[in-house]
């Protein structure tokens, strides 16, 4: 692949050198220099478009970060990377890998990646949860640090709910600094507030 050496394992497998394309079934592996991992049933890939692809369920994994879905379109030239449906994924934010750091991120989809830009653009029902922390979006883009491991920080657009215990806020857009762990709220925002029993604080704004 390009500038990099992959390992490809499968039960079955058919090359035709003429077009440059290669095709692979049952127990599909293939593994980067880096150690992340790709998993799936059937795969396709395409020398002179450096296109691999495939409809089957796919799962990636690498030190910091775990994906799975439905179907695949990756560029390893561009290092681009599409998963189509019912993505999820699992980010370790913490270099100490303790459970209480791991983000875990779903959306019907799609989802992609774009290693150049170390960032993640997820479509449609997008859901994030850490702790008891929840955020919902029509659409969430998430920047990370060059170790694709650390969140930098993360812009959630349309029909924003935030959740938190019993506190609750919606807004039409929200922009999370990770490093300086400031969240802005913009478009119609909301803020309920639960404090004492049944009573609540309520306010709005545009």
């Amino acid at each position: 692949y390009d500038d990099e050496t992959m390992n490809i394992t499968a039960d079955t497998g058919r090359i035709d050198q003429t077009k440059g394309t290669m095709f692979l079934q049952d127990d599909v592996i293939i593994t980067s220099e880096n150690g992340s991992q790709l998993l799936t049933d059937s795969l396709s890939w395409d020398k002179e478009t450096s296109v691999v692809s495939t409809e089957d369920k796919v799962l990636i994994t690498d030190e910091r970060m775990t994906v799975s879905g439905k179907g695949i379109k990756a560029n390893t030239r561009m290092k681009t990377a599409k998963v189509l449906e019912d993505v999820r994924v699992l980010v370790n934010t913490d270099s100490e890998k303790k459970d209480n750091k791991i983000v875990t991120i779903t959306s019907d989809g799609p989802m992609e990646i774009d290693q150049a830009l170390f960032k993640a653009t997820f479509e449609d029902n997008v859901v994030a949860v850490q702790d008891n922390q929840t955020l919902k979006a029509d659409r969430m883009e998430i920047y990370f640090g060059e170790d694709m491991g650390t969140i930098k920080e993360m812009i959630c657009i349309g029909n924003v709910e935030i959740l938190q215990g019993e506190n609750k806020s919606y807004a039409n857009k929200a922009t999370y600094d990770a490093e300086r762990k400031k969240l802005i709220l913009s478009g119609r925002p909301k803020l309920i507030v639960v404090t004492e029993g049944d009573d609540a604080i309520k306010s709005s704004g545009d």
